[in-house]
């Protein structure tokens, strides 16, 4: 029998990859990150899981074993509304965890218990993030794996492949809001950092929604094939593009 909070048992079609908190993102954050990549956002806050364009928590500055400076450490802790007097105590349990397998570096939450301990434990602002899941369709999953799942030299194991390859379901209490398609180095890339909103919209007739997710699995199967093909202005190296079903979750 479908859980209530999924009638149509529709995330039973798709592969866990883990679970995010997660601020919208927008082009005129004051957050520094890629400035390029933030220039193809459009107007408003968008919901994204690319680090090139908001932040999540946990990330790199919350593991006592990434070189970090204590002043960048103690500006990204504000940001999610941690005291100085907070932050040892939170990189120390974020550490632990991620060493002990419960976290996927730099910000997978395997399970969404794990997600809601920390945001039980520690005074995180209640307010300016989402907790989202992501899902993979299981016709897909193989490939997925087989992309991203080998160890490459001089890189970290990428988390995100464990988490698909373990075949897990996402918990059925979250709901469906839209569709992102990303890529993979080390941590996410969205659509919008390799391909212009108006590309899209004039060359294949897919515009996202005001929150900048996708509507529907079909417009997000076409803009990752064409993220694929080869194509100048992406600020980083060709990556393989998926798409992804984006989940909400009460908190």
């Amino acid at each position: 029998m479908a859980n209530e909070t999924d009638p149509n048992g529709e995330l039973g079609s798709y592969v866990c990859g883990g679970y995010f908190i997660v601020k919208p993102a927008s082009n005129s954050s004051p957050i520094e990150f890629c400035e390029i990549c933030k220039a193809n956002l459009p107007p408003g806050e968008i919901i994204t899981l690319s680090t090139c364009l908001t932040a999540t928590l946990p990330y790199t500055w919350a593991y006592g074993w990434v070189n970090q400076d204590d002043d960048r450490r103690r500006r990204s802790g504000q940001i999610w509304g941690l005291k100085d007097s907070e932050l040892d105590e939170f990189i120390k349990w974020t550490t632990e965890r991620q060493r002990a397998g419960e976290i996927g570096y730099p910000n997978i939450l395997p399970t969404l218990d794990t997600a809601r301990e920390l945001l039980r434990k520690f005074p995180i602002c209640r307010d300016g993030w989402n907790l989202l899941g992501l899902g993979l369709r299981r016709d897909i999953a193989a490939s997925y794996v087989a992309e991203y799942l080998p160890t490459r030299e001089n890189e970290l194991l990428p988390e995100i492949a464990k988490a698909i390859s373990s075949g897990s379901s996402l918990d059925p209490t979250g709901h469906i809001i839209g569709y992102e398609v990303l890529g993979w180095e080390i941590d996410f890339h969205s659509w919008f950092c390799s391909l212009p909103e108006k590309d899209v919209s004039e060359e294949l007739g897919i515009r996202p929604g005001s929150d900048g997710l996708l509507k529907s699995y079909d417009d997000a199967s076409k803009v990752a094939s064409a993220a694929g093909r080869p194509h100048d202005g992406a600020p980083f190296r060709s990556v393989a593009w998926f798409p992804w079903a984006v989940v909400a979750y009460p908190v």
